[in-house]
């Protein structure tokens, strides 16, 4: 059997066909301006789903054990810029 195949008759899958897209956390960006989050949010999230993974929304209006149980799910984490940035 070629390594990385399956032993299944038939089935010609690989183990990379089958692995899990890595999950990357977006905490919700707050704004005064609801519009921003509704304009900025879907566009990080198809950027993460092109690159091969899967956004998860991390709600930060939650509990910090609930945010902590949901960003350590998490591979990564995308910091989205928001209108309360600030000049360095």
């Amino acid at each position: 059997m070629a390594e990385g195949k399956t032993t299944e008759p038939g089935a010609e899958t690989t183990v990379a066909a089958k692995a899990v897209r890595p999950r990357i956390a977006i905490p919700i960006p707050k704004s005064d301006d609801p519009a921003y989050t509704d304009r900025a949010l879907p566009q990080y999230e198809a950027a993460i789903e092109q690159a091969g993974g899967e956004p998860v929304r991390i709600p930060l209006d939650e509990t910090l054990d609930r945010v902590r149980k949901l960003v350590e799910r998490c591979a990564a984490v995308l910091l989205p810029g928001s209108g309360a940035d600030i000049d360095p």
